[in-house]
């Protein structure tokens, strides 16, 4: 594992998904809205793994954000993830609720952990989001800076964006 980043405020925010399949972008790209005006942890995700609990591990705050395939009625989903004990047979593409879970049994840590579905339609080889998840990409960035992060993220801290 690398060196993990951990500092004073201790805030992971996680994009989980893959660039190069259409709307599976939109975990990445909202890691990469955010990068250069919040001064938090980021780490890019192609799928959660058991190892991944020892990452979180560090930090009193996570949010991980994934493309969903369903049709969410905002177009997106903030909610607080609950640890539960279920595995699955590859130690690859784990949930949330998972990750969290062994970060608590293995660790003895326990994180605040939010999940961030987007809504995405298109999934094929292709390096741009649909014009729905990029509205709804939109809705949950606007929704995730100006609401989320005020009342949520208590340890906020701006770079230079204000």
């Amino acid at each position: 594992m690398k060196n993990i980043k951990v500092k004073e405020h201790r805030i992971l925010i996680i994009g989980v998904g893959n660039i190069s399949r259409g709307d599976d972008a939109l975990g990445w790209n909202f890691v990469s809205a955010l990068e250069s005006a919040y001064d938090f942890d980021f780490e890019y995700r192609y799928q959660l793994q058991v190892e991944d609990s020892e990452m979180i591990s560090f930090y009193d705050k996570v949010v991980i954000i994934d493309a969903s395939h369903e049709d969410l009625p905002d177009g997106f989903e903030l909610k607080l993830c609950q640890a539960a004990p279920h595995y699955y047979f590859s130690s690859h593409a784990q949930k949330a609720d998972t990750i969290l879970y062994l970060a608590n049994e293995v660790y003895g840590a326990f994180p605040t952990l939010y999940t961030l579905a987007i809504s995405g339609y298109h999934w094929e080889l292709d390096e741009n989001t649909s014009p729905k998840a990029s509205q709804n990409f939109k809705r949950a960035l606007d929704y995730f800076t100006n609401e989320f992060i005020r009342t949520k993220l208590s340890f906020l801290q701006l770079n230079s964006m204000e």
